[in-house]
């Protein structure tokens, strides 16, 4: 069995840049998906990247709905470079 770097578990709570807030929720689902090695450039340096994509589902927003009380629940998919632990590290990579 495959083994990935996978950062955050299933309803760790997690901070994402969104709408340009920052918005604390949970990690619903976690997406694997492996594709092709690829090189992509950074400055002047060609980097060798595996091709494989690291995503988490997460809640965007949680509106009131109706009258009697239910919710409208919002999804997203994040790649793991967009989702932090705290809020501090995301404020560190802006």
């Amino acid at each position: 069995m495959k083994e990935y770097n996978v950062k955050y578990d299933i309803n760790q709570m997690v901070y994402i840049l969104t709408n340009k807030n920052i918005y604390k929720s949970s990690v619903e689902k976690i997406r694997i998906t492996e594709g092709v090695p690829y090189c992509k450039i950074i400055g002047n340096e060609a980097v060798e990247q595996s091709g494989i994509t690291i995503e988490y589902l997460v809640i965007i927003s949680d509106e009131p709905y109706g009258l009697n009380g239910s919710t409208m629940t919002s999804y997203d998919w994040y790649n793991q470079d967009s989702v932090f632990e705290t809020k501090e590290d995301l404020i560190r990579s802006i």
